[in-house]
């Protein structure tokens, strides 16, 4: 039973990219220093799965399409800001700062809230771009919700100018 118990944690770390250390208190697979754990790979092909998203939010905002984002937003989010409002604060962004040129990714990061503020509770991802527009410069956030049907959904996007023209 021992030998099989270790040819299993050991066909497991070579699966995985892991290296295993046994002795003889503990059996247990141990991460290298070197490699990337598992946790960190998910983490990091979740961050690059948001920013796409994100991405997308931005590129149908640019097309003057932010009434099918707010068709998609989180069931949470959805009832507390009527469509016409989202898509006329998000026009007169636009208007404001004319047109996008250039995006640079500078955070993302996941986060959860409890319920006890004005966001609902539960797991957001959150990507934050600072952006050159035709009349200034803007940090952009575009945030997701984790719904209860596991499908992640846009829950906001912000647009806060940081340097004008």
């Amino acid at each position: 039973m021992k030998m099989e118990f270790k040819q299993t944690v050991v066909a497991i770390a070579v699966i995985f990219g892991l290296s295993v250390s046994f002795n003889s208190n503990a059996e247990v697979a141990q991460p290298t220093q070197s490699a990337p754990t598992i946790n960190q790979r998910a983490a990091e092909k979740q961050a690059e799965q948001m920013t796409s998203a994100a991405i997308q939010v931005l590129n149908l905002i640019d097309q003057g399409k932010s009434g099918e984002i707010w068709e998609g937003l989180s069931s949470t989010i959805e009832p507390k800001v009527s469509k016409n409002s989202f898509t006329q604060r998000i026009a007169e962004d636009q208007r404001t700062l004319g047109a996008p040129s250039k995006r640079q990714q500078i955070s993302a990061y996941r986060s959860e809230a409890n319920g006890q503020s004005n966001i609902p509770k539960g797991i957001y991802y959150s990507v934050i771009f600072e952006t050159n527009f035709a009349k200034g410069q803007g940090r952009e956030l575009v945030s997701f919700r984790f719904d209860n049907d596991q499908i992640w959904r846009v829950a906001g996007y912000s647009l806060t100018r940081t340097v004008g023209k």
